[in-house]
């Protein structure tokens, strides 16, 4: 399992600002607002979109 923070995250049409992705495997588990900081979080500045594909989820950063 990995968190992703970022200031945007784009995931099924929705928008998600300055909030915690947990990704396992090939499946957004869940996406939370920040609210503190928590161990292994990778920051990525800016916005993201998250795509699952069938083996992972990919993390496109946005312009």
């Amino acid at each position: 399992m990995k968190r992703i923070l970022a200031h945007k995250i784009y995931y099924l049409d929705k928008v998600y600002k300055m909030s915690v992705a947990t990704i396992d495997g090939n499946r957004v588990v869940d996406i939370r607002p920040y609210e503190k900081e928590t161990a292994s979080t990778t920051f990525i500045s800016g916005a993201i979109r998250l795509v699952p594909t069938a083996a992972t989820v990919e993390i496109i950063k946005a312009i």
